[in-house]
C-alpha cells in the first residue's frame, strides 16, 4: 500500500532558513578559481599523465551495457535513478548522471576523463527482466546526450597567457585534438556556430523493441507510445518537463504522414535527437519566444564514445523531416591551428558584442575534422560562446532573486551590479550603453525593495522577461486603486510632452501651450507638483513615476521617437548648436548640447523611452499617445488639444463606470455561481501514516458514488518538490543535498501552498456541481491549525458554504513519558517511522534515515499533552473523525528501543528544532536491528471507512 507523508514545513524556522539561504547564495557567487586550485591540490594532478589519458580516453569507454550499469552503480560520484515502468514492471529505466552540478560537476568532468567519456549529459539504460528466468535480464543503451563542453574564454587564444590548472585542462579538451589533426597535415577543420537556444534541454529517441518513443529532459525519462500515455503512466512531479516535451513531440508527429513517421522510427533507432523545448510562457528564461516549440541541434549515437554526429549529417536528417533547427553559421576548410584560433576569436567577438535579439544566449561552436583523403568527418569538440548582454541580464536576475530573499541597502546592490557589469564588459562591450543596464537594475532593485513582502519568487524564476518588460508596474498600487473607496478627485489637466532634444522648434512648443491655454511651460519634472487647470510639461527625459502619479490624471504625448526623429535630433544637436543654445528651452537640452558623444546620449534616451512605453501601456493605457516625427505643427497642436479636452472629463466618467462595473460584477456572480457545499478535510496524522493513500480512497468513493460532487486535493509535498527542483535547477553551479533543498525552500513553500490553495478555492466556487470535497494533504499539528482555518474562512468566495473536518489516526493507547502524555502511541510512531524509512517514492523525505527520524520525532513532540477534546471543542471545526490508518496491535517491542526513543524526545523542545546528536543515530541503528514486523491495515476495511466518511461529510450540511 502506497503511503505518502505530508509536508514538514512547520519544522523549519524561517530565520535560520533565511540565514542559510543567504550563505548559500554568497557561496555560489564567489569566483571559483580558488576552489579550482584547492580541487587540483587535493587531486594530486599530473598534467602530462592527464593529457595522455585524454588522448586515449576512447579506450576507457564502456560499450557493454551490463558492465556500464555495474560500474555506474559502484561510483560514489555517479547517481543512478531506477524507475520501473507502470505499463510493464519487468521493464526498468536507469537514468545516470553525476551527483553534483555546477562548477564541481565541471571540474569532475575535466579532471576525470573516464567520467567525461562515459557519463554524458543524459544517459539512460533499459533493463528488461526475463519472464522465464528470475534474475536474468537484458540491458541496453536507449538514450545518450552530448559530452560535457565548456565556455570559450579569450585567454585561450593567447599562447603566452598563464592559465590555472583547471583552465589548462579546458583549453586542452576544447582545442588540442583539432590542433594535432591540423598539424598532421592529413585533416582540415570546419567550424559550425549553432545558435544557443534559451529553453529546457530535451532528448528524444525511439525503442523499436516496445514501439515506444523515449522522451527525456536531461535526467528524467519517460516511454510513451501515444500522447495520452504521458498523463496515464507518469504522475510524479519529476516528470513535469518530460511530459511537456512529449506533448510538443506529438504535435510534431501530427504534422507528419504515417509513412514519414515509420521512416523516422527506423532512422532514430540507436540515435538520440537533442534539442531545446522553448517558448513556455510559464517558464520564461531570458530570450523571448513567440510560441512553444522544440528546436533541434544535435544527434548522438546511443552507444558510442563520439561527441555526436557531424553537423552536416545531423542537419540533413532534421531537414528530411522538416524539424525546427537552430540557426547556424559555418566556417569551413581551415588548414592551420593559427587560422583556427583566428576564426574562433572572430566568432567569439561577434557573439559577445551582439544583441540578445540577434545572438540570444550565445552560440555553441562545433569543431569538426575532415580527412582530406577519405572526406570522413568527425566532431572533435564543442565550446560555448556567451553574449555579454545575456550574461548581464542573467546576473541581474540572480541578484534580484537574492535581493528578494534578504533585504539589503539599495546602494550596495547597485554598486555591486555595476562592478559585475564592468567586469563582464572588460573584453567586449554590450550592444547598449552600460548606463542603460545600470538604470534598468536601479529600477528593478527599487521595485523589489518596495514589494519585498508581497512579491513571489516565481515572478523572477518563471516570468523574468515579463518582469523586465513591466519593471515600472506597481502591483500594490493597482490593488490599492481597485479596492480604494475614497480616492482623491484631481482634475486631469496635466499634459506632459516628451521629445528628442532639438527636434521641435520654440514656435511649435509655444503653439502647443496656447492650444491648451497653459499658464506656464515647465521644463523640469516634479511628480508631486500641484497642477493648475492647464499645466504643460516639456521634457527630454523619462519622468519618474510612482503611485503618486496614479492619483493624478495626466496625459503623456511622446513625439518623434522613431528612426527619422532619432537621426533628425542627432543632426540638429551636431549642426545647430548655436541656435539651440539660444532656445528658450535650452536648459532642458543642456546636457545633450555639451555632450562629447551626442549620438550615444540620444540613443540611450530612445532605449529608456521604450521601457517607459511599456509602463504607459500597462498603467496608463488610455492616457498616452505616440506622434510621428514627420507630423506638422498644426497636426500636433490639434491632436494634443483633442486629447486635453477628452482627458479633462475622465474622472467623473471613470467613477461612474467603476461603480457600474462593480454592480455588474456582483450581479454576474450571483447569476453565474451556484452555492457550493464544500467540506475541507484536514488530516492530523504522523509522517508515513497513509494520508495520501486515504485521499485516493476518498476520491474513488466520490467518483463511483457521487456524480454530483467534485473532489480536489492539494499536496504540500508536491509543491515543495517543485520548488526544490526549480531551486536546484536555477543554481546548477553547485550541488545541493535533498536536506539542503528542503531547508532552503521552506519560506517559498508556505507562500506557494497558500497561493495554490486560494486559486483552488476560486476554481471550486465556479464549479457546476453543488457539492465538493477539498483534501488538504499536509500535516496539521495543533500549532498551524488556526492559520489554515483562518485562511480558508477569509479566502472562500461568497457562494461557498464551507465546513471543515479534521481526522486523526485512531490511537487507543497513547504514550506516557515522565509527566507528559502523547496522543499517538509508541506503536503508531514506530509503525509510521518504519513506513517512512522503507519507502523510496516520497517527494521530499528521502535518503538520510537520521534526518527522517528527527522530523518524525519533532512531529510526535508537537502532540505532547494534546487531547482530542480540544478539537471537538474548537469552534472552527464542524466534524472530528478518527480513522484507523495505522495498526495499533500489541507488539513485543524491545524496552531498550523505547528507552532510546525517550532519549530522542528529551532532546526536542515542543516548539523547537531537533538538535544534532549521535543519540538519533543510535536509535536508528537499534530500530533497524529490532526488525519489528509491522502489519498494514486491511484495504477493504479502509475503503468502507472512506465511503462512510464521505457520507458523514455530506450529512454535516443538513
Amino acid at each position: 500500500m502506497e503511503e505518502i507523508q505530508g509536508s514538514s514545513d512547520y519544522l523549519q524556522q524561517e530565520q535560520q532558513e533565511e540565514s542559510k539561504f543567504q550563505h548559500d547564495e554568497e557561496e555560489c557567487d564567489e569566483d571559483c578559481d580558488s576552489e579550482t586550485e584547492t580541487f587540483e591540490k587535493d587531486d594530486g594532478d599530473n598534467q602530462e599523465e592527464w593529457q595522455n589519458e585524454i588522448r586515449n580516453a576512447e579506450q576507457s569507454y564502456i560499450s557493454n551495457a551490463n558492465e556500464y550499469l555495474e560500474w555506474a552503480q559502484a561510483q560514489k560520484k555517479v547517481k543512478v535513478m531506477q524507475e520501473q515502468m507502470l505499463w510493464d514492471t519487468k521493464v526498468q529505466i536507469n537514468d545516470i548522471s553525476l551527483h553534483r552540478g555546477g562548477p564541481l560537476e565541471d571540474k569532475k568532468y575535466a579532471y576525470f576523463p573516464k567520467y567525461r567519456i562515459n557519463i554524458k549529459r543524459g544517459n539512460s539504460l533499459c533493463v528488461v527482466h526475463s519472464e522465464q528466468s528470475e534474475g536474468k535480464a537484458e540491458t541496453f543503451f536507449c538514450r545518450r546526450g552530448m559530452r560535457k563542453f565548456y565556455d570559450l574564454i579569450p585567454e585561450y587564444f593567447n599562447e603566452g597567457k598563464k592559465l590555472s590548472g583547471y583552465h589548462q585542462k579546458v583549453k586542452f579538451l576544447t582545442l588540442n585534438e583539432a590542433k594535432e589533426k591540423l598539424e598532421s597535415g592529413l585533416f582540415k577543420v570546419h567550424l559550425y556556430n549553432l545558435f544557443k537556444e534559451n529553453g529546457e534541454h530535451c532528448q528524444i529517441s525511439y525503442l523499436k523493441r516496445f514501439d515506444m518513443w523515449l522522451i527525456a529532459s536531461k535526467n528524467v525519462t519517460i516511454l510513451v507510445k501515444q500522447r495520452e500515455d504521458a498523463e496515464r503512466n507518469y504522475h510524479k512531479l519529476r516528470y513535469y518537463w518530460a511530459k511537456l516535451i512529449s506533448d510538443e513531440w506529438f504535435n510534431i508527429l501530427d504534422r507528419m504522414t504515417s509513412q514519414q513517421i515509420q521512416q523516422l522510427k527506423e532512422q532514430m533507432q540507436n540515435l538520440t535527437f537533442v534539442g531545446e523545448h522553448c517558448g513556455n510562457q510559464k517558464h520564461q528564461h531570458i530570450f523571448k519566444y513567440d510560441k512553444v516549440q522544440i528546436i533541434f541541434y544535435s544527434i548522438v549515437e546511443n552507444n558510442s564514445p563520439n561527441v555526436c554526429l557531424p553537423v552536416d549529417q545531423a542537419f540533413k536528417i532534421f531537414k528530411q523531416y522538416n524539424l525546427n533547427m537552430v540557426r547556424i553559421r559555418d566556417i569551413k576548410n581551415i588548414q592551420s591551428y593559427e587560422e583556427l584560433k583566428s576564426k574562433l576569436q572572430k566568432e567569439f567577438d561577434q557573439v559577445a558584442t551582439g544583441r540578445i535579439e540577434d545572438e540570444g544566449e550565445g552560440g555553441v561552436v562545433y569543431i569538426v575534422s575532415e580527412n582530406i583523403k577519405t572526406s570522413e568527418q568527425k566532431t572533435l569538440s564543442c565550446c560555448k560562446l556567451k553574449t555579454t548582454e545575456y550574461n548581464i541580464y542573467r546576473k541581474l536576475r540572480e541578484m534580484l532573486k537574492l535581493s528578494l530573499q534578504k533585504k539589503t541597502e539599495s546602494g550596495r546592490k547597485n554598486e555591486r551590479f555595476k562592478q559585475e557589469v564592468e567586469k563582464m564588459s572588460e573584453h567586449h562591450l554590450p550592444p547598449k550603453p552600460i548606463d542603460y543596464y545600470l538604470t534598468l537594475a536601479k529600477h528593478s532593485f527599487a521595485y523589489i525593495d518596495k514589494n519585498f513582502n508581497t512579491l513571489s519568487p516565481d515572478v523572477l524564476r518563471y516570468e523574468f522577461i515579463s518582469f523586465i518588460e513591466d519593471i515600472y508596474r506597481k502591483a500594490e498600487s493597482n490593488l490599492n486603486q481597485s479596492s480604494s473607496k475614497n480616492s482623491i478627485k484631481i482634475k486631469p489637466t496635466r499634459i506632459i510632452v516628451i521629445t528628442p532634444p532639438g527636434l521641435l522648434k520654440d514656435e511649435t512648443i509655444n503653439k502647443i501651450s496656447k492650444s491648451i491655454q497653459a499658464e506656464q511651460i515647465e521644463t523640469a519634472w516634479r511628480e508631486d507638483q500641484e497642477i493648475t487647470s492647464s499645466h504643460f510639461n516639456f521634457l527630454h527625459m523619462v519622468p519618474r513615476i510612482t503611485e503618486k502619479s496614479q492619483q493624478q490624471n495626466v496625459f503623456f504625448t511622446l513625439i518623434g521617437f522613431d528612426e527619422n526623429g532619432l537621426s533628425q535630433s542627432i543632426k540638429n544637436l551636431e549642426t545647430d548648436v548655436e541656435a539651440l543654445k539660444k532656445s528658450k528651452f535650452c536648459s532642458s537640452m543642456f546636457q545633450y548640447i555639451n555632450s562629447k558623444n551626442k549620438q550615444q546620449m540620444v540613443e540611450l534616451l530612445f532605449q529608456k523611452i521604450q521601457i517607459f512605453i511599456t509602463l504607459l501601456k500597462n498603467d496608463y493605457p488610455n492616457q498616452f499617445r505616440l506622434i510621428d516625427s514627420k507630423a506638422s505643427t498644426e497636426e500636433i497642436c490639434q491632436i494634443i488639444q483633442n486629447d486635453f479636452q477628452q482627458v479633462s472629463s475622465v474622472v467623473e466618467q471613470c467613477e461612474k463606470l467603476n461603480k457600474q462595473a462593480e454592480q455588474n460584477a456582483e450581479d454576474k456572480n450571483e447569476r453565474l455561481f451556484n452555492k457550493v457545499k464544500l467540506m475541507a478535510i484536514m488530516p492530523i496524522a504522523p509522517p508515513g501514516s497513509g494520508k495520501t493513500f486515504f485521499c485516493k480512497l476518498l476520491q474513488q468513493t466520490v467518483e463511483e458514488q457521487y456524480p454530483d460532487c467534485s473532489i480536489y486535493n492539494i499536496s504540500s509535498d508536491e509543491i515543495r518538490l517543485g520548488l526544490m527542483e526549480q531551486y536546484k535547477k536555477t543554481r546548477s553551479e553547485r550541488e545541493y543535498t535533498i536536506d539542503q533543498l528542503f531547508e532552503a525552500t521552506a519560506k517559498q513553500a508556505k507562500v506557494k501552498y497558500f497561493s495554490v490553495l486560494k486559486e483552488l478555492l476560486v476554481k471550486i466556487s465556479s464549479s457546476s456541481k453543488e457539492r465538493a470535497i477539498l483534501y488538504l494533504d499536509r500535516m496539521h499539528p495543533p500549532q498551524i491549525l488556526e492559520e489554515t482555518f483562518s485562511f480558508l474562512k477569509e479566502n472562500s468566495p461568497s457562494n461557498i458554504d464551507l465546513k471543515i473536518s479534521t481526522f486523526l489516526v485512531t490511537s487507543k493507547q497513547g504514550f506516557n513519558y515522565k509527566k507528559y502524555s502523547y496522543y499517538f502511541s509508541e506503536q503508531i510512531f514506530l509503525n509510521c517511522l518504519h513506513r517512512t524509512l522503507n519507502r523510496d517514492n516520497h517527494e521530499t523525505l528521502q535518503g538520510d534515515a537520521v534526518l527522517i527520524s528527527k522530523i518524525a520525532f519533532k512531529f510526535f513532540q508537537m502532540f505532547r499533552d494534546f487531547k482530542i477534546l480540544s478539537l471537538q471543542n474548537y469552534k472552527q471545526i464542524d466534524l472530528v473523525i478518527q480513522i484507523p490508518l495505522v495498526n495499533e496491535e500489541a507488539l513485543l517491542i524491545n524496552q531498550t528501543l523505547i528507552k532510546k526513543m525517550e532519549k530522542c524526545l528529551d532532546l526536542i523542545p515542543p516548539n523547537g528544532q531537533p538538535p544534532d546528536s549521535p543519540i538519533y543515530m543510535d536509535f536508528v541503528q537499534s530500530f533497524y536491528a529490532a526488525n519489528i514486523q509491522f502489519q498494514y491495515p486491511d484495504i477493504e476495511r479502509l475503503k468502507k471507512i472512506a465511503s462512510n466518511y464521505v457520507k458523514v461529510c455530506f450529512n454535516a450540511f443538513q
